[in-house]
């Protein structure tokens, strides 16, 4: 009996354990922890072969004499110290280089540097980052023009992240070089996230070859910034079908092929046929980012198939700038090569072997920079990690190859899992090399870019005839979208308000404009007085050279949100009204005026409050 009972106990304990185990790995997946990751974290837990001080010293004696010591992180400084990266590079075709977190002004400024040396002295031309492939491409038009303000031109690429005063320096030095040089760096982005300009691209192709009207409709949506946020909040079977219609887009497309000459095509057969690819990409694009944004039923999922897209992207990149020499700038996490990883760099590594090399860029403490005695100083990296290693080794700006480690003290520590960040990697499966800076200062915001306010929930209504300004801005109404703050003014108006003596405006920034934006004021109320109730949102508007949008938001916890909006083209003062039911659960009630055009929008003589009660 007692032996039937142990047998029991520990089929009882084998399976808690694998139930345990199937619990713990299924929350890493949920979470968007790669598999890889898990692995490689149990590896370095299990206990990584420790180093002697003995062994220890011949590392760091190995890295100080045969590291690539860098002088400088500025621009302009010569290419002599940078020399023995080429025999790192060779004659690889890509070059990744990866950061080990975004919106580090060290990490971008001596990426900057690396791409003035790989353009320079390695014949690199194109250069694609971690951004909106339809923005970078408008990006590109700047750099390659110099037509139209920088700043906003770096808006489109649409990620708080690239919006510094370091990468805006970058482009400003490509649109240079560019101006002096007959061979042109080229701009790309590679992401899935934002694809608004993709519909525009497509729409604007469909015209050119007087195709089918078709997908106007959808296309008209996804290209409207301000419609292309209310599609993401769609019910799934809407987001479905423009799925299915993209993918017949696309077919349309494809039988639609200018036929290319094979043995004397002429500059214009060319240049059809380069239309026609780079119009299929778009819609492919716009294929992705329908379903990273709407359609993946996890975080995990949607981690995968970014990786996977961007790689994809990629790949067709390599094939549309035939035989040019590519950089590739994203984060570490997508860069790196670890075989199973799902990364960028794992597809990547696949598809081009050695003929990419990518480098993990690694440093052991951050400051915001601002003063020599900031308190915001890091005080480093954890001791047993990669970046504390290399300090200790007297690495200040270092390249580490890790193509070809020596017996010994190195490979024993390079070839087990060692922890970089929070996560343990075998180094040289995941970089070819490791560029290392051991002190970075956080990276300078750009005056123009994704800028984003929290929104205030205000206790009642306020300013709604707009008579009251603060610094140029109507007071008590934000700026909800960062990119308004480039491509629109918001302020007020003495031109024909409707009442008073002054009315809200949102108004094109003059100009050549960049990047997918809408202009759009909101004020928001906490929802306790409102609940049970019918409110009603009631404004005068009108728009000039384009669309407004006057809309009612209602957000509740555990309930479905509630939105409603007016459609406006008018140019005359009309007044408009909009209610709804607020829910027991509603927590804030918003609303406001969007406009997209090269015109202005104009609103005023507001009202809201409860209407009947139910």
């Amino acid at each position: 009996m007692k032996k039937i009972q142990a047998q029991i106990r520990k089929k009882i304990l084998l399976i808690t354990g694998i139930l345990l185990v199937g619990i713990t790995l299924g929350i890493f997946w949920f979470l968007g922890v790669r598999i890889e990751h898990v692995r490689s974290l149990i590896q370095y837990f299990s206990g990584s072969p420790e180093l002697s001080v003995e062994e220890t010293a011949e590392l760091h004696t190995w890295l100080k004499e045969n590291a690539v010591h860098l002088n400088t992180l500025e621009t302009g400084s010569g290419f002599d110290d940078m020399q023995p990266l080429k025999a790192v590079i060779g004659d690889a075709r890509i070059v990744a280089l990866g950061e080990a977190a975004h919106c580090n002004g060290s990490f971008s400024r001596v990426k900057h540097r690396m791409v003035e040396f790989l353009v320079n002295e390695m014949d690199f031309t194109v250069f694609a980052i971690e951004a909106t492939f339809p923005g970078a491409l408008e990006l590109n038009d700047y750099i390659l023009t110099g037509d139209g303000d920088p700043e906003r031109a770096l808006g489109a690429l649409v990620y708080a992240a690239w919006n510094t005063e370091e990468i805006l320096a970058m482009v400003k030095w490509m649109c240079q070089y560019n101006s002096t040089h007959e061979k042109k760096i080229k701009f790309y982005g590679f992401d899935v996230r934002v694809a608004g300009g993709s519909a525009e691209a497509v729409y604007n192709y469909l015209r050119k070859i007087n195709g089918s009207h078709d997908f106007d409709k959808l296309l008209s949506v996804l290209m409207n910034p301000w419609t292309a946020d209310q599609f993401r909040k769609s019910p799934k079977e809407e987001k479905y079908s423009a799925k299915e219609e993209i993918e017949t887009l696309i077919t349309y497309l494809e039988n639609n092929k200018p036929v290319l000459n094979q043995k004397t095509p002429s500059e214009q057969n060319i240049l059809e046929h380069k239309q026609w690819s780079l119009a299929v990409k778009h819609a492919r694009v716009l294929l992705q980012y329908i379903e990273f944004r709407s359609l993946l039923p996890s975080r995990s999922k949607a981690t995968d198939f970014r990786d996977k897209g961007m790689a994809e992207n990629v790949r067709w990149l390599v094939d549309y700038e035939k035989g040019a020499k590519i950089i590739l700038w994203a984060a570490n996490a997508h860069v790196l090569t670890t075989r199973g990883s799902g990364c960028m760099g794992d597809y990547l590594r696949r598809a081009f072997g050695k003929d990419m090399v990518v480098f993990g860029l690694l440093n052991n403490r951050n400051s915001a920079g601002l003063l020599p005695d900031d308190t915001d100083q890091d005080l480093g990296a954890p001791k047993r990690s990669v970046e504390a290693l290399l300090a200790e080794a007297g690495l200040d700006m270092a390249v580490v190859n890790l193509r070809s480690l020596p017996k010994g003290a190195v490979s024993k520590y390079f070839n087990a899992p060692r922890k970089t960040g929070p996560i343990a990697y075998l180094l040289p499966s995941a970089y070819d090399a490791i560029l290392f800076i051991e002190s970075t200062v956080t990276a300078i915001q750009a005056k123009g870019g994704s800028i984003r306010e929290t929104v205030e929930r205000l206790p009642e209504a306020s300013n709604l005839d707009f008579e009251e300004i603060e610094d140029g801005r109507l007071r008590d109404w934000q700026i909800q979208s960062g990119r308004s703050r480039v491509e629109y003014q918001t302020t007020g108006s003495h031109e024909q308000p409707y009442k008073g003596a002054t009315c809200g405006m949102i108004k094109r920034v003059p100009g050549k404009a960049f990047g997918e934006a809408c202009g759009n004021i909101t004020q928001s109320l906490k929802a306790d007085d409102f609940r049970g109730q019918t409110i009603q949102f009631n404004a005068a508007v009108r728009a000039v050279n384009g669309i407004a949008y006057l809309w009612l938001s209602i957000d509740a916890r555990n309930a479905p949100n509630i939105f409603r909006q007016e459609i406006i083209t008018s140019d005359k003062w009309q007044k408009y009204s909009i209610s709804a039911k607020v829910p027991q659960e509603a927590f804030r009630i918003s609303y406001g005026l969007a406009y997209v055009g090269q015109g202005a929008a104009f609103i005023d003589d507001v009202t809201i409050g409860n209407s009947i009660q139910f």
